[in-house]
């Protein structure tokens, strides 16, 4: 089973704390084989036992200063728009993920996202080219569209985690470098969608505002369509949830109108083909051993370049979320944390807040 199908699995399916750290070393050793990397995995079980206690993997949470007044109102949007993104799993799927799913009835992505309006173009299922996503017109004729992309579910996603290759980036924006199956999935879902953008007045045609929403996958996807048609002057808005690193560093701070949300120790927004070869190399190290696994980079004939998450970062735990403004924070570094949550981190309900647990969906101004 290939390396990023093997994430995928890990990142959905496993709850135990103890077995997300033995999974993290299989997945290692799974991704060494696969591009026959010759390892010592004594010294490399060593390094990252070694690493885990080490100065250099302690993470930054939140700090008082910079955190986000509940009363404020990103912190409601994001949270809103946080539910909504969990709601785009169906529950049969959120079960498998680890979480307890109430009730007896059990529903799909489409009707559980039909409370927040009418559904005007959609894609239930993944399929190879993209996955399943939805737009939706709110209830509130003055709230902005709604383009919901749901995170890995079933294994057509996992198909376009596995395209781990970059591209450069096709629009004008200097943006460099770009996971190579997120973005052509972004353009198969703005494809799709994009004569919904378009509302008739008296005066002819006119935008409307879209808000792009998901989590891990749908997240990516979300933010690539996003700035695909922010380079066409449409008015849009990303929230991203436990994405994948998407842009390359130098074009962080270019991305425009997204709103990035790491939860804690989350593996997924700090693992890329890089960051995993990093992580080796600093193992390796700890158990006195120097092999600098980036030497191999590119004997798969694919181009691999370190990305980032890209627009403004922002790390919760808990109900708490924090702006993190400078740039040069090592929390937005690309370093895997190695810990015993950092996979059930990504679990989907971690990104919601209690607060919304019990409400009544309801419109949230941008």
């Amino acid at each position: 089973m290939p390396f990023w199908e093997r994430l995928a699995s890990a990142v959905h399916t496993i709850s135990s704390n103890s077995q997300a750290i033995q999974e993290i070393m299989t997945i290692v050793k799974q991704f060494a084989n696969e591009y026959q990397l010759q390892v010592d995995w004594k010294k490399m079980a060593l390094g990252l036992g070694t690493y885990v206690l080490s100065e250099e993997n302690k993470r930054g949470y939140i700090n008082a200063p910079k955190i986000i007044p509940r009363t404020d109102k990103l912190y409601d949007r994001i949270s809103y728009y946080a539910q909504i993104a969990k709601d785009a799993y169906d529950d049969k799927t959120r079960e498998m993920m680890g979480e307890i799913v109430d009730g007896l009835t059990r529903q799909t992505g489409r009707e559980k996202l039909e409370k927040y309006g009418i559904i005007l173009n959609a894609q239930d299922d993944s399929t190879s080219e993209a996955p399943a996503h939805w737009i939706i017109q709110p209830y509130d004729n003055k709230e902005p569209l709604l383009l919901v992309v749901r995170g890995t579910a079933n294994f057509s996603d996992v198909i376009t985690d596995l395209h781990a290759s970059t591209t450069k980036w096709p629009g004008p924006s200097n943006f460099g470098f770009v996971h190579q199956g997120m973005l052509q999935a972004a353009q198969v879902v703005k494809s799709k969608f994009a004569p919904s953008m378009w509302i008739k007045t008296d005066h002819g045609s006119e935008a409307r505002k879209l808000v792009c929403v998901g989590h891990s996958l749908g997240g990516a996807v979300a933010t690539y369509v996003c700035q695909l048609l922010r380079e066409e002057n449409f008015d849009v808005e990303c929230y991203a949830f436990g994405s994948p690193p998407t842009f390359e560093k130098q074009a962080v701070s270019k991305v425009k109108g997204v709103y990035n949300v790491v939860h804690r120790d989350d593996i997924v927004p700090r693992i890329c083909f890089m960051s995993l070869m990093d992580l080796m190399t600093k193992a390796m190290s700890k158990a006195g051993t120097e092999v600098d696994f980036n030497q191999f980079c590119g004997n798969d004939g694919v181009v691999h370049t370190m990305l980032h998450v890209p627009g403004l970062y922002i790390t919760k735990i808990d109900d708490d979320l924090e702006l993190v403004l400078k740039e040069d924070d090592p929390r937005k570094n690309t370093r895997i944390i190695l810990s015993a949550i950092c996979v059930t981190d990504h679990n989907v309900g971690n990104y919601c807040f209690k607060k919304r647990e019990s409400e009544v969906p309801a419109g949230a101004a941008a």
